[in-house]
């Protein structure tokens, strides 16, 4: 019984699936439309930002599963920025068609409508014999429950459409706290080398490297013959490694952070919002650091 009243205050309050508007879904058109009004040319957008030229073509055909995953809404923000349009705006435009396309919405809601006529010509209800102290149980019984459905259903959605957190500031990205790993096929296939610096360990042995940042970092580590790991640290901690011949360390970006090796500050890290594999080699010929550093392709 409570259930038929359930379903009858959803009919009439009409609750159905809703289409995602096809207007937000082309918000991409009205960028480039804005870019080519102020006579922004691509390249100057990839000279200044140093997105490749094919992510900033596929942003304006609206082809985002072209992009890096993990750097989706940092080009959108770097590119909005670049021909003057709003870059919040922008990335809920965004939100809301990623999250239109994983969840898929009916289109129309003739499916819903079409339950109707099957609730509306069921047999005549007989004259409720409870008493209304019991029929109001009931119905608040049925609504505590249609509550708990529609709040489990808003968590779920909210944890399947959690996206990456952005930063950036006047000169274009620099930084993007992000929920991915970098893998090392990442790096080969997503971004390419710009420069390395490199030097002498002055330190004895036993080697041990001390990693802190001020913020949340996401990075990977490989000390002498043991596997990969990643590594999770929290903002304003630090991570100790010790090896004996070899130490590779890839960082989603080394913005903020600071490595030290056996209590010296070396290498010295200069701020980049990209990739950056630092290497230790402590074999007795040869005791040496080198750092790499990577851009987008």
């Amino acid at each position: 019984m409570a259930l038929k009243i359930i379903v009858r205050i959803l009919l009439a309050a009409r609750i159905y699936p809703v289409n995602f508007p096809s207007a937000m879904a082309e918000f991409y058109k009205e960028l480039k439309a804005l870019r080519e009004q102020k006579q922004i040319d691509l390249e100057e957008i990839h000279k200044k930002t140093k997105i490749n030229l094919d992510y900033l073509r596929a942003i304006e055909d609206g082809q985002f599963d072209i992009l890096p995953k993990p750097y989706i809404r940092l080009f959108l923000k770097a590119y909005t920025i670049e021909i003057g349009g709003e870059p919040e705006k922008s990335l809920n435009q965004l939100e809301q068609m990623l999250a239109a396309r994983d969840n898929k919405p009916v289109s129309k809601p003739a499916a819903a409508q079409t339950a109707i006529p099957d609730i509306e010509h069921e047999e005549p209800i007989q004259p409720d014999s409870r008493s209304p102290k019991k029929v109001r149980s009931d119905i608040t019984k049925g609504l505590s429950l249609l509550a708990i459905f529609l709040f489990a259903i808003f968590i779920i959605r909210k944890i399947n459409t959690e996206k990456t957190l952005l930063t950036i500031d006047e000169t274009g990205p620099v930084e993007t706290v992000q929920e991915d790993f970098l893998t090392e096929n990442d790096l080969m296939h997503l971004f390419a080398w710009e420069s390395s610096d490199e030097g002498k360990l002055e330190t004895e042995p036993p080697f041990e490297v001390k990693i802190s940042s001020i913020d949340k970092l996401l990075y990977s580590v490989k000390s002498d013959q043991n596997a990969l790991d990643y590594k999770t640290m929290a903002a304003g901690d630090y991570h100790i490694h010790p090896f004996a011949n070899e130490l590779m360390i890839l960082l989603n970006k080394s913005d903020g952070i600071n490595i030290q090796i056996s209590g010296e500050s070396k290498p010295t890290l200069k701020d980049h919002s990209h990739p950056v594999r630092v290497y230790f080699n402590a074999d007795s010929s040869s005791q040496t650091w080198k750092t790499e550093y990577f851009v987008p392709k």
